[in-house]
């Protein structure tokens, strides 16, 4: 349920004792107008079960007894029980386990720090004994956002506002030979509207205590119920009625005459229950579930299509990750639901539909209007498409129904019409599958399709089931190029004088004393090189991040890359508490330092945080992060740097880095580093200096290009979208070569010329699935592929197994 605490913008005026009438007056019509707008800004928590941990082994292993499995016995010394969940992830719980705790983090996000403070985590990372470690997260049901018992249809699955479902079902209303699993709150297998659709073990006997197909669970006939110390674990049955609710959207019995229709009428679902009557369980319990799902494909003969996932929760997982790769290796599309929070999942991940494994199919919620719903996540690469999501009707627990809203209930509106497509196909790649689901949506401009502004989602689309099983596709539009790419590499420093320190802003007069927003404008004085281009003038936001453009939004919240287009010297929320804090600027000849001193609005007793950043007319920037204790600055670290064990690192709550016009074009410190020279025992004031270089220069004219060549070539699959071909060139000089490619006899419009600066440059090409040859002229380089029927098989690593040979030919 979406809350609707006050925003936090409005407590800290409260608390500073300012009376901001007409702030509150603007800020009560727009909640009016948005009746389901959610809170960014608010604290959250991160769960996790007390001293148990998830790992994942160095190498993978035969599955043996729980110690043999690592060559040092010191485990069966530090934890009681050592449970395999596959070959590679183990469960390793203390003798003392017990409950669950929490970290309450502001902003909405997970910061993870519980890791950064276990030794035990640390230990084993350290001693090599695994490759990795995080507590075991409690996840969660990805939400009702509001529930509304009185909605009456189902708009959802209609022609003009909904996915068009009567349109598909005139070519097919799905069979029972196709299987998809609700990995939830389990179902309820008994409810009359489910009960003819429900998946039933053919190897098993009901009641009878026996594990009849030999597959680790006794009485699996529905399912199972992945629950640690659950008493019956081949009982699904829903104890929540959010996992009864998505089944029915997926696949509600259709012409009985009673209740509701699902997406599928005719399917047959699988209940994995490991999310318990408050909606929330163990990161190991879904992995449990995942892999009983693989097993029961790979193993039993169970076709078993997709898997709805209207759950998510806890930072990266490589073991989780690991999990989901299976199924993709079984041929299993894993949809996940976007989440709730109202954020773009580019900057600020969520997981699970977050990973980048090639079966993850990410769905956002959309309302009757078509416009994305206020609470639903959203992204341009981390969401792929928006389905029905407000005011769904379903099935629930003991016959009844209701309607939901969230992310959850628009998921299980793809999950179902995988399962039609399935049943007209059913000899479907994962690849392809995604492919035929993206291509044959329909354009909503509300998601910023047919726009020249950003998308919402990936696709810009929603679900068509009509054009999906008639298969009437129509390409993706290519998006233009966001920008050449100049990585930036990073120097770390400890300073431990003040008299290495850049202080010449600090006799400057204060520009800002602002809290948020009141960005500064401040001219350069020398053309100021930036991802390969030169700008002139740069926006200082109080909260310690300069921009390109002017935003139009606060900057409060910080992920793990800077922001789009800006250089972030320490993005932190920061706060002026007295007469001499805030923002000075210092101009010179060569060189611009801007100078933030404030205080940090979640650590009020941290003391004051100095924050340098220095413009270089070379096109360099460094950054000092200045602390007066250090015990506060030992505190500072663990809350900057958030999970340092996940890869990569989550949701920190400052960041130092240089973001361009993608996510390509992100550089950001290597907080790792930074952890180990903050860490550093110093008695009284220390500074960390971060120099970033940026490797590729700007000229102002365009100069004689030399010798330009083709220097890596790589072919990515994104998700069943299209394959990309990605061209990274060499030489020397700044001007522009011609590009010519041919795929399969034919020249793309797109390839046009190529701008090198300083001999360097890369460009995107999107090529069909179906190659079969491959030309490329540019400069001095030409080359010519043939391709194999399997080159265009990609990894999940998005590397085609023919480019090292292409790469090998250009050198």
């Amino acid at each position: 349920m979406i809350s609707r605490r006050a925003p936090c913008l409005l407590c800290k005026h409260l608390q500073a004792g300012t009376r901001c009438v007409v702030f509150f007056l603007i800020l009560l019509l727009v909640m009016m107008s948005a009746s389901e707008a959610q809170t960014v800004r608010t604290p959250s928590e991160l769960a996790y079960f007390r001293d148990e941990y998830v790992v994942t082994l160095p190498v993978r292993t035969e599955r043996q007894g729980p110690v043999s499995a690592f060559s040092s016995p010191t485990l069966a010394d530090r934890f009681g029980v050592i449970e395999n969940l596959d070959r590679s992830t183990l469960l390793l719980s203390k003798a003392s386990a017990s409950g669950v705790a929490s970290v309450t983090s502001q902003f909405g996000m997970l910061e993870a720090l519980v890791s950064v403070e276990d030794a035990t985590c640390k230990a084993l990372l350290a001693e090599k004994i695994v490759t990795s470690c995080t507590p075991n997260y409690v996840m969660r049901a990805s939400g009702v956002a509001t529930n509304d018992p009185y909605a009456s249809q189902l708009w959802g699955l209609s022609e003009d506002q909904g996915i068009s479902a009567e349109q598909g079902w005139e070519v097919s209303s799905g069979t029972k030979d196709v299987v998809v699993a609700v990995i939830d709150t389990g179902i309820d297998y008994q409810h009359e509207d489910l009960v003819e659709n429900l998946w039933r073990n053919p190897g098993e006997i009901e009641g009878n205590g026996i594990d009849d197909d030999n597959n680790g669970y006794v009485d699996d006939v529905y399912g199972i119920n992945a629950i640690t110390g659950a008493l019956l674990a081949g009982d699904p049955l829903d104890d929540n009625g959010h996992g009864t609710h998505v089944a029915g959207t997926i696949g509600a019995v259709g012409d009985n005459g009673i209740g509701v229709i699902g997406v599928s009428p005719a399917v047959s679902i699988m209940g994995l229950k490991f999310l318990d009557a408050s909606g929330s369980g163990r990161l190991s319990d879904a992995i449990s579930a995942i892999n009983y799902m693989v097993n029961m494909k790979e193993s039993h003969g169970v076709n078993i299509v997709a898997a709805n996932n209207s759950w998510g929760g806890g930072g990266y997982s490589q073991a989780l990750e690991e999990a989901i790769e299976r199924a993709n290796a079984a041929g299993i599309v894993f949809v996940a639901a976007a989440g709730n929070q109202g954020l773009d999942v580019d900057l600020f991940p969520s997981y699970p539909s977050s990973y980048e494994n090639s079966n993850v199919i990410s769905v956002a919620a959309l309302d009757s209007d078509g416009n994305l719903a206020s609470f639903s996540n959203f992204g341009t690469e981390g969401v792929d498409v928006a389905a029905p999501g407000v005011a769904i009707l379903s099935t629930l627990p003991g016959g009844a129904y209701g309607s939901y809203s969230g992310t959850s209930m628009a998921t299980p509106h793809v999950t179902g019409l995988l399962a039609l497509l399935y049943s007209t196909a059913p000899n479907l790649s994962v690849e392809d599958a995604a492919s035929r689901l993206f291509e044959t949506g329909r354009d909503l401009i509300t998601l910023g399709a047919g726009t020249e502004g950003p998308l919402l989602v990936g696709t810009g689309r929603i679900p068509d089931v009509g054009r999906l099983l008639r298969d009437e596709r129509v390409p993706l539009p290519d998006r233009p190029n966001s920008g050449e790419v100049c990585p930036y590499e990073f120097e770390y420093m400890r300073l431990h004088e003040s008299t290495q320190l850049d202080t010449s802003a600090d006799r400057e007069p204060i520009v800002n004393q602002s809290d948020e927003g009141g960005f500064v404008r401040v001219d350069l004085p020398f053309d100021f090189p930036f991802h390969n281009r030169i700008i002139g003038t740069v926006f200082v936001s109080p909260n310690g991040v300069v921009y390109e453009v002017e935003p139009h939004n606060l900057d409060y919240l910080p992920s793990y890359r800077a922001p789009y287009n800006s250089i972030a010297a320490m993005h932190i929320d920061l706060t002026p508490r007295s007469s001499d804090q805030g923002v000075r600027v210092f101009h010179g000849q060569n060189r611009v330092t801007i100078l933030w001193k404030s205080e940090l609005y979640m650590l009020p007793d941290i003391g004051p945080v100095s924050v340098r950043l220095t413009l270089w007319s070379t096109g360099k920037v460094t950054s000092t992060v200045s602390f007066e204790e250090a015990s506060g600055a030992e505190l500072l670290s663990k809350v900057v740097l958030g999970d340092i064990f996940s890869d990569p690192v989550q949701s920190p709550m400052g960041l130092i880095g240089i973001g361009g016009a993608s996510r390509r074009a992100s550089s950001t410190a290597d907080l790792l580093e930074a952890q180990r020279l903050l860490m550093e025992q110093d008695d009284g004031e220390f500074s960390l200096k971060v120099t970033m270089n940026p490797t590729c220069e700007v000229s102002g004219g365009n100069t004689e290009v030399n010798r330009p060549h083709i220097q890596k070539i790589k072919i990515r699959n994104k998700r069943g979208r299209g394959t990309n071909l990605r061209l990274a060139f060499g030489g020397s000089g700044t001007g522009r070569v011609p590009l010519s490619v041919k795929v399969n006899g034919k020249l793309c419009a797109e390839a046009g010329d190529v701008a090198l600066v300083d001999g360097r440059a890369e460009r995107n090409v999107r090529l069909p699935r179906a190659l079969r040859h491959l030309s490329i002229v540019s400069g001095e380089a030409r080359m010519r592929k043939r391709f194999s029927r399997r080159a265009g098989r990609v990894s999940k690593r998005g590397r085609d197994k023919v480019c090292g040979r292409i790469i090998a030919a250009l050198r």
